[in-house]
């Protein structure tokens, strides 16, 4: 169950990303938020999410912001 939200969630990031990236008027902070939102979940657990797994697509390097 714990995989099918996790990929859900990333399919979801995937698609907002995607229309963010098509907007010329986008919210910078808002699309930089879904960007690290997606890299946390492809690698909240350790294991590749099944687009990795599926491509063979490396998990994205993830960098905390200091706030």
């Amino acid at each position: 169950m714990e995989r099918y939200v996790r990929n859900e969630n990333i399919a979801r990031y995937r698609k907002l990303i995607a229309i963010s990236e098509g907007d010329p008027g986008r919210d910078e902070t808002r699309y930089r938020t879904l960007l690290r939102l997606l890299a946390e979940e492809e690698t909240k657990y350790g294991e590749p999410s099944d687009h990795q797994r599926l491509t063979g697509a490396p998990a994205p390097a993830y960098r905390s912001s200091s706030r």
